[in-house]
């Protein structure tokens, strides 16, 4: 009987060691059930950060390019109203010149054409007074444009 006692001792210690062991693989199991789980919501988790992360610096990558575009597009607006301002002084202040230089030469062409109409009204001094006459007027109109140059071109 004793060895048949120890044969069912030993039956129920192997089916309580057998026990424990189920026990623990299907522990071990759920451990790793919920390890996976655990792991598998971290993983997603941390793809979700870095997926936000990525999208708001896109954002204000684009942010900051509108920014810039929008100084860059100001930048060019103002420098063309400067350039055009300064060409429409410019414009304005040759057509002034033009205009005192051209009433000037107005002026002298007027000055010359009184001082040949009186020089054409003289009396014939000479024998060969036509040809004197041509020759004085021309004198006449070299020194004139001569002596009126300077005022011209001041």
């Amino acid at each position: 009987m004793t060895d048949t006692n120890i044969s069912q001792d030993a039956k129920q210690t192997t089916a309580q060691i057998a026990a424990v062991v189920n026990e623990a693989s299907r522990r071990s199991t759920v451990a790793a059930q919920q390890g996976g789980r655990a792991t598998a919501d971290a993983v997603r988790q941390g793809a979700e950060v870095t997926a936000n992360l990525a999208r708001q610096s896109t954002q204000a990558g684009v942010e900051a390019m509108r920014r810039a575009g929008e100084t860059a597009n100001e930048t060019v607006r103002r420098t063309t109203q400067v350039v055009a301002q300064g060409q429409r002084q410019i414009a304005q202040e040759a057509a002034q010149t033009f205009q005192e230089v051209s009433r000037k030469v107005a002026q002298v062409a007027q000055g010359t054409s009184e001082e040949v109409r009186r020089l054409a009204t003289l009396p014939h001094a000479a024998e060969g007074g036509l040809h004197d006459m041509r020759q004085d007027i021309a004198g006449l109109v070299e020194g004139v444009v001569q002596l009126k140059a300077p005022l011209i071109f001041r």
